[in-house]
């Protein structure tokens, strides 16, 4: 295994959280504090407060540089939207997507 960055680390755990919809309250569980503490020893886990008030800003600053640079080189200068909402049987929960178009440099369809 290779040494990896605290902010690297970071970065992950934040995606981890975004990505599986964990609660920021992960990070200050028994069993993911000592899963990270034996994958890499010298690395000091912050608390639910720093991932929801400073590593999720950062990573949603991130995003959205990186997709306002996609739209910023596109070939054209309109974006199209799709949406849709839906619900699960299983979840009381309803789930609004909303999906950008446009095209690419490469000519290519970006979604």
């Amino acid at each position: 295994l290779t040494h990896l960055e605290p902010r690297q680390i970071t970065r992950k755990i934040i995606e981890f959280i975004g990505l599986d919809d964990q609660p920021f309250s992960v990070v200050e569980d028994a069993g993911f504090r000592r899963l990270l503490t034996h994958l890499e020893p010298r690395y000091m886990l912050r608390g639910r407060k720093y991932f929801a008030d400073v590593a999720l800003p950062e990573l949603h600053q991130t995003v959205y540089s990186f997709i306002e640079g996609l739209l910023k080189e596109s070939v054209s200068s309109s974006v199209s939207f799709t949406s849709d909402i839906w619900s699960s049987d299983v979840s009381p929960v309803s789930m609004l997507s909303l999906t950008a178009h446009w095209m690419y440099l490469n000519v290519s369809l970006v979604t």
